[in-house]
């Protein structure tokens, strides 16, 4: 009712309550008034998608971008032309159960969390049960120690079971087990290794298969290729290094989130033909399993597959970061998220300036770890042979000097919120790369020893607009870091500005102007702060109010040289006849 505005609304609603059933008796009956609020939702997808949310364990923060993927796997939203509108639509069933009570946001940063009331949960699960009547619908538990024989034959009537932090193997399959209205299983954070024959193929209707963070997995059988209704398969944070080959029969899958660990036989891609989601990549990465040629192979395979919507890659090879680049506008038309690590040549990334437009979904762009020493954008178009040499690299004078107007970054990286880059060593500026970002929201950097500035003279005058959406700047072990932009800037919706190991960054570009009317944190070294120059003595002030002072590690180096001076001080106060040492 928290929409409700009339005062009609309320009544009847009064009425409706009074005029229920009351064969229901303790809890139940509690939990048939609360059904009020599931009746009325707007339609059949909406429940659907409510009732979904109690597969995840009591007082679980789920991710909405998760609960949405999992939506769409289970077949709930399936009337939108992309991923996109879906994803779209699915935001607004989510903000709706949210409008009314039904889920709790919990929110930190720009990623949305929601959980859901135990009582909620528990009437939600009553439902999905049919009021109780049928309570092995739906198995959920955390935290269970073992998949003993007892428990595993309670899953041939279930049709969604949830396990999360399960300590053992599965050891002993029942023989002729059937779980046929099995729709959904996920298995989180378990010890298993592989799983034993016959496992898949007694659930011919499973649609949903989420195997994340069982890193104790190492493969998994031939037979999964008989899981023809599959749609939705997270193999993420799990230790498998192939995929079988068998995986080319899931023609209804939907969605693939794979590791970059993860080798992908040849032929694969090309043979999901309904393939709408592919993530292949990891926070932590390994670069010995994956060679060129593996990498290469997806780069190839992705274009092909036309139903590609969205993809996630993490890629380690320059040949294949060109490739992407140069020779692929339709997979960078699909990029949510691009990750560059432990790409070794000494080379800018060049990215052309037909790309920055292309890549309208990509929100996400991280460089781990490179040995790049430039980020360039160059005027090269695709299908262009003039521009290049003949070995199809860019050349110097491709390269597009900096920006000539404010407006000129509206029409780039329209969706990109996030930047992160980590470890790389000969990176000097990010100017180019920030300017051409308008809606940056989150920006890290981080171990990058020749880093000078962020905005510098690349950009020139043309500094309106930057900064105006991002909400957390982290600057993180930056010796040479100097300027964040030589120019005052409005920050706007900055809420933290984080400086760590940055010794000679000593001016900060804000006025209080920067932070009037809301919250904003400033987080650092006190030694740091003391040496911050200020224009105006006021500002020094306004802004000692925001700064929240960081406990810095005890120092054993300084504490040496310091009693070596004290030794040395002491020497020559007593050769100078003033202190005898004891």
């Amino acid at each position: 009712m928290a929409s409700r505005r009339h005062l009609d609304d309320w009544i009847h609603a009064l009425k409706d309550l009074e005029s229920r059933p009351s064969e229901f008796e303790g809890m139940e009956r509690v939990l048939s008034v609360l059904e009020f609020s599931y009746e009325a939702l707007p339609n059949e997808i909406h429940k659907k998608c409510f009732l979904y949310c109690s597969i995840f364990p009591e007082d679980h923060k789920f991710q909405m971008d998760e609960l949405i993927d999992l939506c769409i796997g289970e077949g709930f939203l399936n009337e939108c032309d992309t991923i996109h509108e879906t994803c779209h639509r699915g935001i607004n069933i989510i903000s709706s159960l949210g409008c009314a009570c039904l889920l709790e946001e919990d929110s930190s940063g720009s990623t949305r969390r929601f959980r859901m009331h135990n009582v909620i949960r528990d009437m939600a699960l009553w439902l999905a049960s049919n009021r109780g009547q049928k309570k092995k619908n739906i198995l959920v538990q955390k935290k269970c120690r073992s998949f003993d024989t007892k428990k595993l034959k309670k899953w041939n009537t279930a049709e969604r079971i949830s396990l999360w932090d399960v300590d053992q193997n599965i050891e002993n399959f029942p023989a002729r087990m059937s779980c046929s209205n099995l729709s959904t299983l996920i298995l989180r954070n378990t010890k298993v290794t592989v799983f034993p024959n016959g496992f898949f193929p007694s659930m011919p209707s499973l649609r949903v298969l989420d195997l994340f963070e069982s890193k104790s997995l190492v493969e998994l059988p031939e037979d999964i290729g008989v899981l023809i209704n599959l749609r939705y398969l997270n193999l993420q944070w799990t230790s498998i290094t192939k995929l079988p080959l068998e995986l080319k029969n899931l023609i209804k899958l939907v969605f693939l989130l794979v590791d970059r660990t993860s080798r992908i036989p040849k032929g694969v891609i090309l043979s999901l033909s309904s393939l709408k989601v592919f993530h292949w990549g990891s926070p932590i990465l390994s670069t010995g399993c994956i060679d060129e040629g593996d990498e290469c192979n997806v780069i190839e395979e992705l274009p092909s597959t036309s139903e590609i919507d969205e993809a996630h890659l993490t890629l380690s090879y320059a040949g294949t970061v060109t490739k992407l680049l140069m020779d692929c506008p339709h997979l960078q038309r699909c990029l949510g998220e691009l990750r560059i690590a432990e790409c070794e040549e000494w080379e800018p990334l060049i990215i052309p300036k037909s790309s920055l437009r292309i890549m309208e979904h990509l929100n996400h762009l991280s460089v781990y770890r490179c040995a790049y020493d430039e980020i360039s954008i160059c005027s090269t178009e695709y299908g262009s042979s003039e521009t290049g040499s003949s070995d199809g690299s860019l050349l110097a004078h491709d390269y597009i000097p900096g920006p000539t107007s404010s407006e000129e970054s509206q029409d780039c990286f329209r969706n990109l919120k996030k930047i992160d880059i980590k470890g790389c060593p000969f990176l000097r500026d990010m100017s180019l790369l920030i300017y051409h970002a308008p809606n940056l929201a989150n920006l890290t950097i981080e171990d990058c020893p020749a880093m000078q500035e962020l905005i510098g003279w690349k950009v020139g005058f043309c500094v309106e607009g930057i900064f105006s959406c991002i909400i957390e700047l982290h600057l993180t072990n930056l010796p040479e870091f100097e300027s964040i932009c030589w120019l005052e800037l409005p920050f706007p919706l900055l809420e933290r500005l984080e400086v760590k190991k940055c010794p000679k960054l000593e001016r900060l570009p804000l006025n209080r102007g920067s932070a009037w009317g809301r919250s904003l944190a400033i987080v650092g070294e006190q030694r740091w702060w003391n040496r911050l120059h200020w224009d105006e003595q006021q500002d020094k002030k306004f802004f000692s109010t925001k700064f929240n002072g960081l406990d810095e590690p005890f120092d054993f180096m300084k504490m040496a040289r310091d009693m070596d001076r004290a030794v040395e001080l002491l020497r020559s106060h007593r050769s100078a006849g003033r202190i005898a040492l004891l």
